[in-house]
């Protein structure tokens, strides 16, 4: 299994904001570890839309890519007037908070999840929220600021990625995993794949928001449809394979 991130954020390159180029570089990297397939790809937001890229890339170059999948990651729909691939999970609402019934925004969304955040941590701007990221990320002790800085710009820039990005066609099957609680209608995740893959598109929903799809809860549900998607093609292979085959 090897791992694909942003040059930006790991080695302090040029930011690219470009999903063609991405792709084009990640499938050269893989392919200088492995040079043919068939080869299994799976992407997290931004990066399920990478994902297809470089699969779609690959297939151009004469390669096969067996398995294809995609993690609460749909391409932008140009006539969409909100963004549908997100870096950062919905404000969440939490209705009856106050006691005329209005509704309060939480703003930090999933990111209170992930790091932890008590109610005392509230944030009410866009700005608010990044200084609470960039000082959770720094206070982990892992990371020197100006990497830190560069997680951050990573995050800001990823909405351009995937901007008047239109995928090509992949030819195969796509499994999706959709996170299911930060959003009104989460089958829109699937059938925004339709006209970007000729075979079938399968979907297993997941009880989480969008940036708890790593979360131990979530990996519970994700990792056995991996593990017997993986499997299936493994025995296939093998199959093909034994003496008088193929």
């Amino acid at each position: 299994i090897y791992g694909l991130q942003d040059p930006h954020v790991v080695g302090g390159e040029p930011s690219i904001t470009d999903a063609h180029a991405l792709a084009q570089r990640y499938v050269a990297q893989i392919r200088e570890v492995a040079p043919h397939g068939p080869y299994r790809i799976l992407g997290w937001s931004v990066g399920g839309v990478i994902a297809h890229a470089m699969a779609t890339r690959l297939q151009s170059e004469g390669e096969t890519v067996d398995f294809l999948g995609v993690m609460d990651s749909v391409p932008e729909d140009p006539g969409a007037t909100e963004q549908t691939v997100e870096p950062a999970p919905d404000a969440t609402a939490r209705p009856g908070a106050e006691q005329d019934g209005s509704v309060v925004v939480d703003v930090l969304g999933g990111w209170r999840d992930l790091f932890d955040l008590g109610d005392d941590v509230q944030a009410s701007t866009p700005e608010e929220v990044t200084a609470i990221i960039r000082a959770q990320i720094a206070g982990m002790g892992l990371l020197g600021a100006d990497q830190v800085d560069r997680i951050m710009t990573s995050f800001e820039l990823s909405p351009q990625v995937v901007l008047d990005f239109v995928p090509a066609v992949f030819r195969g099957d796509l499994q999706v995993f959709t996170a299911t609680e930060d959003k009104d209608d989460p089958r829109r995740i699937a059938e925004g794949w339709r006209a970007y893959v000729s075979g079938e598109i399968r979907n297993v929903d997941v009880a989480t928001h969008h940036l708890g799809m790593a979360d131990a809860a979530s990996l519970a549900v994700i990792g056995p449809v991996l593990d017997a998607e993986l499997a299936a093609l493994d025995s296939v292979a093998e199959e093909g394979r034994r003496p008088g085959r193929g």
